[in-house]
């Protein structure tokens, strides 16, 4: 009796997982032939009470990082389910031997992509940075590349550490979902950093500058 017992358990949960996959086989759409895909999902704001905190990882992730780089990006976001990455050509490797110069690889870069329902507005964590443009080059902290595959992770922060060599305009972002502190990534696209505030965004460009000073490329 108890060995049937436990084989209607066992289908139970078998039927629940299925059900389960189904629905988030139904609820993900694919956005590669969307050009402006990120327009429809909703982005977070980096708020004030977490700037400070932010800025710290990143000064701490700068020296304990595995590898430091210079890359150009060569496409705009690609998704999948549940991330989406960007493909690079390292031009400059100031740390580390994972990669090599000319090496194209990709780039996790949103690690979490979030589907709830046909009905509901997409989320996507871009770590409060916004996507590479592509020609562009960036200073990236680098982790480990992804088993069994060209994927390559971030170094671990609150904030990508993932900066322009450009000179990019920021302006404070306004959350239009409270309390959740995040708003349409259409509302905040020219923007390099996803940022409340213009003191926070004040901090975030004079360590942008600071790291840019130190690892210069052209």
């Amino acid at each position: 009796m108890k060995i049937k017992y436990t084989f209607i358990i066992y289908l139970l949960c078998i039927s629940s997982l299925a059900i389960l996959g189904m629905k988030n086989k139904k609820d993900y759409k694919d956005f590669n032939d969307d050009n402006k895909a990120l327009n429809k999902f909703v982005v977070g704001i980096m708020t004030d009470d977490m700037i400070d905190t932010a800025i710290g990882a990143l000064k701490k992730g700068e020296k304990t990082c595995n590898t430091i780089v210079v890359a150009e990006c060569l496409e705009k976001t690609k998704f999948s389910y549940g991330c989406s990455t960007q493909k690079i050509r390292i031009k400059k490797v100031f740390k580390g031997d994972l990669v090599k110069n000319e090496e194209t690889i990709n780039v996790l870069f949103a690690d979490g992509i979030f589907m709830n329902s046909s009905d509901d507005t997409p989320e996507i964590n871009m770590g409060f940075v916004n996507e590479m443009k592509v020609g562009k080059n960036y200073l990236i902290f680098l982790d480990e590349k992804i088993e069994n595959s060209n994927m390559y992770s971030l170094k671990s922060s609150l904030i990508k550490p993932i900066f322009a060599y450009e000179n990019i305009e920021n302006k404070p972002c306004v959350s239009t979902m409270k309390p959740e502190n995040a708003t349409l990534y259409s509302n905040m696209s020219s923007n390099e950093f996803f940022v409340e505030s213009e003191s926070g965004l004040e901090k975030i460009n004079h360590l942008k500058k600071s790291f840019l000073e130190k690892y210069p490329y052209k």
